[in-house]
């Protein structure tokens, strides 16, 4: 990389956005095997599309700013949304290089940006989570805050701007990845008042107060507009705090991830305390930095990787800090680059095998091609998954069957809760068989635990054995 300037950085970062991205295409454009969180999200976006008011006529517990950015994407089809993937995996890398830029050359920053790309994309991230979709926002505002730093200097009115505007991308997305900010803010602030100006006053707080609007405002009014304000609170703000256990297969899962990405950071910071030789508010900037990062992890008891991705900013932060004093050992230097780099490329190699698993799409399309022959966009459908949670992992072929097969069907939900989720309350549930039972759907999909159920209704079964365990029951 003798040579290189920032432009050929820029390019070369750009292939390895999409390199990186590969396993995410394999499931994409390959067997069908899409990620659940993207078949939830790419749904809502089209019932969104048809006139379906969100967390009304379909419910799902994440912020309004996910459903509007996939209804925005949805147009290109899978192709957006890995379009939408690769672009948000483009800026990040572009942010850890220009953060890299302001202590090291071209060729080590490039290279700061192509290990923390291997090893942090690759077995950490889940494309499609809020936290993914936020993670720009957060990478940008470590930045801008990390230049302010370095330059002594006030920040533009743009770069508050933005910064406002990606608390209103956390806010808007998952509340608590915003945390994240706070040790950022907390010293634009601290900055402010030791050099205290009037005008520099008035332009961040005009600049907050345009970037909150920004992206605030027009989620308000289209909320406002659909006059589900109730719904809303329900399932974004009440849902989200109602804990519920997780396997014990998913804590170690969880153990395995939050110790895996950790001990980098944790070696980092100790390299920076050993040699460095900085002021100690530095240290308390960081220890502060830390705390926060590992805020938007703290309540939540499932272990799912793409938890940990609001600590990336801080984690790269950690990283280039360190970097001096990893280079200054060429030991140490070589171990660190080839480790980081072969977990990463393992980690995409497992995913990419994950992705190819032989994966029996035959059936959902099956299923989807009898009912749509059957049906009219007007009417409704219901699918009931198992209540039993251990039936609920990625290694059984049930999984994700109800997520996979609403991609696929042209039809309103039966219920608000369309995927009758394990983790959903009682009373939830409750209300979603009241709801079942008052729209009578034209087609049941549901296993055969609830056969009998539906059978006292009424329905008789047309198809049996899907997936050996599901079977198409059709309104009397």
């Amino acid at each position: 990389m003798k040579g290189l300037t920032d432009k050929a950085s820029w390019w070369l970062l750009g292939i390895l956005a999409v390199v990186l991205q590969l396993p995410h295409s394999m499931a994409l454009w390959g067997n069908g095997n899409y990620p659940t969180d993207i078949c939830v999200y790419m749904r809502c976006a089209g019932w969104i599309q048809d006139g379906l008011i969100m967390y009304r006529d379909m419910f799902d517990h994440k912020g309004p700013l996910v459903y509007l950015i996939y209804w925005f994407f949805s147009f290109a089809g899978v192709y957006g949304v890995w379009l939408l993937d690769v672009a948000i995996l483009y800026v990040v890398l572009i942010l850890i290089y220009r953060m890299a830029r302001l202590y090291e050359d071209e060729k080590e920053s490039m290279l700061i940006a192509l290990i923390m790309g291997c090893y942090w994309q690759a077995p950490f991230i889940d494309e499609g989570s809020p936290e993914w979709l936020a993670l720009p926002g957060c990478m940008y505002s470590m930045y801008v805050g990390i230049k302010h730093y370095r330059d002594k200097e006030y920040c533009s009115t743009l770069e508050i701007i933005l910064f406002a505007a990606s608390v209103a991308v956390c806010l808007c997305t998952k509340p608590n990845i915003s945390a994240v900010l706070i040790p950022i803010a907390l010293y634009f602030t601290i900055h402010l008042l030791r050099h205290w100006n009037w005008r520099v006053f008035l332009r961040y707080t005009a600049g907050v107060v345009v970037g909150l609007a920004v992206i605030a405002v027009p989620i308000t009014l289209w909320l406002m507009s659909q006059q589900n304000t109730q719904e809303l609170m329900e399932a974004y703000i009440r849902f989200n705090f109602v804990a519920y256990s997780p396997t014990l297969l998913r804590r170690l899962l969880g153990f395995f991830y939050m110790t895996a990405i950790c001990l980098p950071g944790i070696y980092c910071f100790v390299l920076i305390t050993k040699y460095g030789h900085t002021r100690t508010w530095r240290y308390a900037f960081l220890c502060c930095l830390c705390l926060c990062s590992l805020i938007p992890t703290a309540y939540i008891k499932n272990g799912y990787p793409h938890y940990l991705i609001p600590c990336i900013p801080m984690y790269a932060l950690l990283f280039i800090l360190a970097w001096p004093y990893i280079k200054a050992r060429r030991k140490l230097y070589l171990f660190t680059v080839w480790f980081m780099i072969f977990v990463g490329v393992a980690f995409m190699g497992i995913r990419s095998y994950l992705r190819l698993m032989p994966f029996e799409h035959k059936h959902t399309e099956q299923a989807a091609m009898y009912i749509n022959h059957h049906i009219s966009k007007d009417d409704h459908v219901a699918i009931v998954e198992p209540e039993d949670r251990t039936k609920w992992n990625a290694l059984n072929p049930n999984y994700s069957f109800a997520y996979r097969l609403w991609l696929q069907i042209d039809a309103k939900p039966a219920s608000s809760l369309f995927y009758l989720p394990p983790s959903i309350s009682k009373e939830q549930r409750e209300q979603a068989w009241e709801q079942m039972h008052e729209r009578m759907p034209k087609y049941v999909i549901c296993t055969q635990e609830h056969d009998s159920i539906f059978t006292s209704w009424g329905y008789t079964p047309e198809v049996r054995n899907i997936y050996k365990e599901y079977s198409i029951l059709v309104r009397p």
